[in-house]
């Protein structure tokens, strides 16, 4: 499915940045948690006109860098 976006046509997947609402839903996250990754520094995010996005490279980071689960 194909998001449109002002007459352009963007594959699934393709956003440069996301909210800090859907950034917490990719991680898995309740969005008071990533508001506190945020402000600690574990998650980096830009200012665009004001509102607070997190890059996808940020986000594929954090992921790559945490620690394995174990199983149960």
């Amino acid at each position: 499915m194909m998001v449109k976006r002002k007459g352009i046509d963007l594959p699934p997947g393709s956003k440069l940045a996301y909210t800090v609402d859907e950034a917490a839903q990719a991680l898995g996250v309740g969005v008071t948690t990533m508001w506190t990754m945020l402000r600690e520094g574990d998650v980096v995010a830009k200012k665009v006109r004001g509102r607070t996005v997190v890059p996808r490279e940020e986000l594929v980071r954090v992921i790559d860098q945490a620690p394995a689960a174990r199983a149960a």
